[in-house]
């Protein structure tokens, strides 16, 4: 079963793709929809994934549905193919709730990285946490990250980690996110914190 779009919020990208709102609700639906173009957006390096590590990835989806305000954008092509997707939610009070897909050790590790428990609430607490974008390489270079990650995001306050030595880090960085911090996950990868404050940016 394919997800439920808000058709009201389609709009057209180009002539030939279209971005959808998947309400939070909808989410788990998407599992089928999204293997394939998870599987081959993350089979590359430095990821490395392979079908079975986006299968498991993505049985996430269901507890994603369940976080504060979840939501998803999806692109499609005239057919309707899946090209792209992101997701996330907004952060709560103490990072996670105990329903979160990621572990307590990550979000530690995002504690320790951001100067301790208070200034690290301070600074993700209520923002809206990007948990996963991502685009079939055959689509890469259009321009469809980028609109996936503005529609999600909107004029919230934000924030998403990235691999330290993934090419969207530069992406990111070229956007306007900024990065505040490096830590190392628990399986030695390196990863930066980025946010972004669209008024602060519209102030300047």
């Amino acid at each position: 079963m394919r997800a439920q779009p808000r058709d009201e919020d389609a709009s057209e990208i180009d002539e030939t793709v279209s971005l959808h709102t998947i309400d939070g609700e909808f989410i788990p639906s998407l599992a089928d929809e999204l293997l394939d173009p998870y599987t081959e957006a993350f089979s590359g390096a430095p990821y490395r994934r392979t079908r079975q590590d986006a299968r498991l990835a993505l049985t996430g989806l269901p507890f994603a549905a369940k976080q504060p305000e979840a939501t998803a954008r999806v692109v499609r092509d005239a057919d309707g193919t899946l090209l792209g997707a992101a997701w996330g939610w907004v952060t709560p009070p103490g990072l996670r709730r105990a329903d979160n897909p990621y572990s307590e050790g990550l979000y530690d590790r995002v504690r320790v990285a951001m100067g301790g428990t208070w200034l690290c609430e301070q600074t993700l607490v209520s923002r809206f946490e990007v948990v996963e974008l991502f685009v079939r390489p055959s689509a890469q270079g259009l321009g469809y990250g980028q609109k996936l990650l503005e529609s999600l995001v909107g004029d919230r306050p934000s924030w998403l980690l990235s691999w330290a030595e993934s090419p969207a880090l530069s992406a990111y960085l070229k956007w306007g996110w900024a990065r505040q911090c490096n830590f190392e996950s628990g399986t030695g990868t390196q990863l930066c914190l980025l946010t972004k404050d669209p008024s602060e940016l519209r102030r300047r």
